[in-house]
């Protein structure tokens, strides 16, 4: 296991896409995690894509910044009318989104 903190077991955390973009005193980092872990006993492995903010103070580089979310895929039903009939009928859409799902919030919900 690599790390674990409330509640939060990670065992393996890979990154994909790492780029560091530096402005004089300031950068940005951005990637996505690809993180095999659980919160709280529940499994929450998954791409997870991320930045952080980072400034140069003292001659030491410090992250100022952070936000991390799951993309989560999600199945359901989509109406629509079939052309020449007055019924509806579904199909199976697969959406992507981003959720803050991995780490806790700071009012600690999950």
């Amino acid at each position: 296991m690599l790390r674990a903190f409330n509640g939060s077991k990670i065992e393996s955390n890979v990154y994909e896409n790492l780029k560091v973009q530096v402005y004089d005193d300031a950068a940005v980092a951005t990637a996505i995690s690809v993180v095999k872990g659980s919160y709280k006993g529940k499994d929450n492995s998954g791409k997870y894509p991320w930045t952080d903010t980072w400034v140069k103070r003292g001659g030491q580089w410090q992250c100022v910044a952070s936000h991390a979310s799951k993309i989560v895929q999600k199945q359901f039903l989509l109406p629509f009318a079939q052309h020449g009939t007055s019924g509806q009928m579904g199909r199976a859409v697969a959406i992507a989104r981003l959720e803050p799902a991995f780490f806790p919030s700071p009012s600690g919900a999950a």
